[in-house]
């Protein structure tokens, strides 16, 4: 990967994985093989081992370096980042049947994936994560509103994954809106200072059926 390539996004899937996790999660360090122990549901235990595999694997191919020889450690938000290498910036998220991954070099990276759910109460959410124009543009959905809602709610986590703050800012100060190309870009509406800034792509990326997922980037200044 150049520097100012788009970022390289990975998607599996948990129960295609399954099969060789066994023999794979040897690969881990024991510290982190611990750590997935203490998950109580198989389920999230897996999805937590083959997210740290793949980082390994997206990391191995863009540095050359062996799996065990990759050190994974977290920024201060909790972002997870590659000790070998700081000039390229990972991130990772996975929800159902799907593990997503994205690496990018001299950018800032965030990725989301949500499974389709039902029986959520998607209008207390929306009025707590929407501005009332992506409340609109969900309604407009008709019956592909909980399609729309996902996919709305993974833009707008993606970008604010990158941001590296979390959800820990109200995100109705901004919203997301239709660019150029199928692409997308973060409006900011908030009455405080822009403190999301320019310069940013978000497009929605495939992750199969019953799930919705985004990648949000942007070139990272020169240091």
């Amino acid at each position: 990967m150049r520097h100012g390539e788009q970022p390289r996004v990975v998607v599996r899937s948990l129960s295609d994985e399954r099969p060789t996790l066994a023999k794979r999660v040897l690969l881990l360090p024991a510290a982190e093989q611990a750590e997935a122990a203490r998950y109580l549901r198989p389920d999230d235990r897996d999805r937590f081992l083959v997210g740290r595999l793949l980082l390994r694997d997206i990391i191995a191919a863009e540095t050359a370096l062996p799996l065990n020889a990759i050190i994974l450690a977290r920024d201060a938000h909790g972002r997870p980042c590659a000790v070998q290498d700081r000039r390229i910036d990972i991130n990772l998220s996975h929800s159902g049947d799907r593990v997503v991954a994205a690496i990018g070099r001299d950018l800032s990276v965030g990725i989301d994936v949500e499974q389709h759910r039902a029986g959520i109460d998607f209008g207390a959410i929306g009025r707590q994560v929407f501005t009332p124009w992506e409340t609109r543009l969900i309604a407009a959905s008709g019956a592909a509103a909980v399609a729309a809602f996902f996919a709305q709610w993974t833009l707008k986590e993606a970008l604010i994954k990158a941001l590296g703050r979390g959800f820990l800012d109200d995100p109705r100060r901004l919203e997301i809106r239709p660019s150029d190309a199928g692409s997308f870009r973060p409006v900011f509406v908030g009455s405080d200072p822009d403190d999301v800034g320019g310069g940013w792509t978000l497009v929605a990326i495939d992750c199969g059926d019953g799930h919705a997922g985004a990648l949000a980037f942007r070139p990272r200044p020169p240091t």
